[in-house]
């Protein structure tokens, strides 16, 4: 049991080892996911106009 406590007071803080690249396209995905949303919105607006 006390060799689990130590290997546990040994991992990474967390966010460590992730690149710059990774963070950029997780970024990138949240911006692709707020335009989609926000064509979608677009759209409904569009349709409730139209009737």
């Amino acid at each position: 049991m006390a060799v689990r406590a130590d290997l546990t007071a040994l991992r990474d803080p967390p966010g460590a080892g992730k690149t710059v690249a990774r963070m950029v396209a997780g970024v990138n995905a949240e911006l692709m996911k707020n335009a989609a949303e926000i064509g979608q919105l677009r759209m409904l607006h569009q349709l409730r106009n139209v009737g």
